[in-house]
């Protein structure tokens, strides 16, 4: 559920409105049953949590020029 809320970079927000998706539509369809819809769950999260990492490195790199 926290990976909807991220505040991501523009370029990067797709990623939280496709995790929304793929959470609305487990609860409201059949999907949640269907084999491997985990494993799409689990490739979203973790490039949310890449892009958040790619976030706090080029902050971090702007800090230190």
């Amino acid at each position: 559920m926290e990976a909807i809320f991220i505040k991501l970079k523009q370029n990067n927000l797709y990623l939280n409105f496709f995790f929304a998706y793929l959470l609305i539509v487990s609860f409201t369809t059949i999907e949640i049953y269907r084999p491997g819809i985990f494993a799409v769950e689990a490739i979203v999260l973790y490039l949310i949590d890449v892009a958040v990492i790619e976030d706090k490195f080029s902050e971090k790199r702007i800090l230190l020029s």
